[in-house]
């Protein structure tokens, strides 16, 4: 038996990777993509994959005019590519879906990518075109007005959301969009996040069905601070009742279908999770979260 456990701190998912392989501590629960190939082939450790692929995405703050406009929210989403994105980012976790329901979980699309999200740098030309931006000074950016256009973009510095940002903005700008990347500590992107500042919001987390509705259904703690006004978020909620895991599956994959063609929400590559532990660890069990099990409103976890 254990005469204790004790938790350490590391916010930093590199520096918890050392010290893991250091001895400093036996059990990590983030193993950063890049370290995961050398954990796995280590017969002193165990790298296990979590419960549900998640998504890294980028939100809008509806309520910023600059924002208003879908054809500009779907020409930066058309400036670049998703999928390349996401495997240099992820490399070998890397997943390829869209929105926050991956393969094998229930509300999964696998047409959402290909019908929303394809990278078309000349159909976003074509919106800013339309829109009447045109690149008058010859400085790369289009302008109107006068005033170039630029979008003003907040990641966290957890990994891999800096890399992320960084292949975001070096696509934008090659497609004309300006862009003013700021890569900020956790709890700063989570004040500024709930303060509703005007930013693009990079972000990592939330996953499945839960993640869905938590994330974006009605009263949406999350949704509500990006002002994202949409009847799908009132079908969200009202799946949490629905105790038929493909019944509501089929719910929530309706809904975020409706939600992902407003292009308030884009994709940024998805990857799988994973923990690591060492060996001399015995029966570690699995790490997993879990959402939406008993509300008010939802009770079937109780009454069934």
């Amino acid at each position: 038996l254990l005469d204790g456990i004790t938790f350490r701190i590391i916010p930093d998912d590199n520096t918890a990777v050392i010290a893991l392989e250091t001895g400093q501590v036996d059990v990590i629960g983030a193993v950063p993509p890049l370290d995961l190939a050398r954990l796995e082939s280590d017969p002193a450790f165990s790298a296990l994959q979590g419960i549900c692929p998640i998504a890294q995405q980028f939100i809008f703050n509806m309520a910023v005019d600059l924002f208003q406009d879908i054809r500009l929210r779907q020409a930066i989403a058309f400036a670049y590519d998703y999928d390349g994105i996401g495997r240099v980012s992820q490399r070998d976790a890397y997943v390829n879906f869209c929105g926050f329901a991956g393969p094998g979980v229930p509300g999964y699309n696998p047409d959402l990518c290909a019908d929303l999200f394809q990278h078309n740098p000349d159909m976003s030309a074509s919106l800013l075109s339309e829109m009447g931006y045109e690149d008058t000074n010859g400085n790369g950016i289009v302008d109107l007005d006068g005033q170039d256009l630029i979008v003003p973009i907040l990641v966290w510095n957890l990994p891999e959301m800096p890399r992320v940002g960084e292949a975001l903005v070096s696509e934008l700008n090659r497609a004309g969009i300006g862009t003013a990347l700021e890569v900020v500590e956790f709890g700063t992107w989570i004040d500024k996040f709930f303060g509703a500042e005007d930013y693009l919001f990079g972000f990592t987390g939330f996953c499945g069905v839960g993640g869905t509705i938590d994330f974006l259904g009605q009263n949406s703690v999350f949704g509500d601070s990006m002002s994202i006004e949409n009847e799908a978020r009132a079908m969200l909620s009202a799946a949490v009742e629905i105790y038929d895991l493909d019944e509501r599956g089929e719910v929530v994959r309706e809904a975020a279908r409706m939600i992902y063609e407003d292009y308030v929400m884009l994709p940024a590559g998805a990857y799988n999770s994973f923990y690591a532990y060492n060996n001399r660890v015995q029966d570690f069990p699995t790490l997993s979260w879990w959402l939406n099990l008993v509300t008010e409103r939802s009770n079937t976890w109780i009454s069934n």
